[in-house]
């Protein structure tokens, strides 16, 4: 092993060291809305989208890159082979790849998931994060928030 190749590894554990500090950090800070509306956001969550915390920008708008098929959205929204409480049936769910707008109008915005339980949304399609929150899964660390 090279030094090289030792500090590529290095930089990449600390990344990925880095990346669930923040979402202890995000999963911390969005336990303080309280457990009691988790489960009101669950009775009225066919208008909302689930993100995850750590990819959450409230008042951001986005652009759908593409819809994910059926079959990773049900993977994504399970731990190993098991759903989650809040998540009994995944194939409910429609997944997509949204990208966040930084502003300049470029493709240099945050790239991650959304969920929703209508498929309203398609490719190119653009929407907005809204600012008020719930948790939705502290298992699979998902926000639920309206779509503007």
């Amino acid at each position: 092993m090279t030094d090289e190749n030792h500090e590529s590894e290095h930089e990449t554990t600390g990344q990925s060291l880095m990346r669930k500090g923040t979402v202890a950090t995000a999963t911390a800070g969005t336990a303080a809305i309280g457990a009691a509306a988790t489960a009101t956001a669950q009775d009225d969550d066919d208008d909302d989208a689930l993100v995850f915390a750590y990819d959450y920008f409230p008042g951001e708008s986005f652009e759908v890159i593409s819809t994910l098929e059926q079959s990773t959205t049900v993977d994504v929204l399970r731990v190993g082979d098991q759903t989650v409480p809040e998540i009994s049936q995944p194939d409910e769910w429609s997944g997509y790849i949204i990208r966040y707008d930084d502003g300049d109008g470029d493709s240099a915005g945050i790239t991650t998931f959304l969920f929703t339980r209508s498929d309203d949304l398609s490719e190119d399609d653009s929407a907005e994060i809204g600012e008020d929150a719930q948790i939705y899964s502290t298992q699979l660390n998902l926000l639920s928030a309206d779509l503007d």
